[in-house]
């Protein structure tokens, strides 16, 4: 049975699966071995404690003034109590906003290669198309035996590009548009 591969979040890029969110330039630097789990959905009765936590981040992200910086804290239903290094912190306030919106969320290293089938799911594409794409070296690929490989930073690199073009793209329509006073 054919199993939906559902873009993980994060560049590790962040997702609304099965859309991707433009969020800019994320970078958010985790590993994690497998892309094949299932992404964490927000439960409905979740959203509004989701959206509690993201106002509490946003609120006590600055460091305060009057004191020295200490490290974010995890602390687990045990009671016992973990310092939460920088890049985590900011990885949960990037992660808790996009959750607030009920998104689902997944990770996926940068070193990660995909399949076909993987990368074409990611980019919104059919598989052939994007063959075509890998044949005519829009994309870098390696061919370990008869299967091509694509790695997930380059995926998103190609995504990048193709985004930004297509926004030039509609800048020069819509101007074009405005123009001709077809749009306005």
């Amino acid at each position: 049975m054919y199993k939906r591969w559902y873009p993980p979040i994060g560049s590790i890029e962040l997702y609304r699966a099965p859309h991707i969110i433009d969020q800019g330039d994320v970078d958010i630097a985790m590993t994690t071995e497998r892309i094949d789990r299932e992404p964490v959905v927000p439960a409905e009765q979740d959203v509004d404690v989701i959206r509690d936590l993201e106002q509490f981040l946003h609120e006590n992200s600055a460091p305060r003034q009057d004191s020295v910086p200490r490290p974010a804290q995890l602390v687990a239903p045990s009671g016992k109590k973990m310092d939460i290094p920088e890049p985590i912190y900011e990885a949960l306030r990037r992660i808790v906003p996009l959750m607030a919106q009920g998104a689902a969320i997944g990770l996926v290293p940068l070193h990660k290669e995909l399949t076909t089938q993987q990368a074409a799911d990611l980019l919104n594409v059919s598989r052939p198309f994007l063959v075509k794409l890998l044949d005519e070296g829009a994309i870098p690929h390696t061919r370990p035996g008869k299967h091509r490989r694509v790695r997930f930073s380059d995926v998103m690199s190609y995504k990048h590009r193709r985004d930004t073009e297509r926004k030039a793209f509609l800048n020069r329509l819509i101007a074009l548009g405005e123009d001709l006073g077809d749009y306005g």
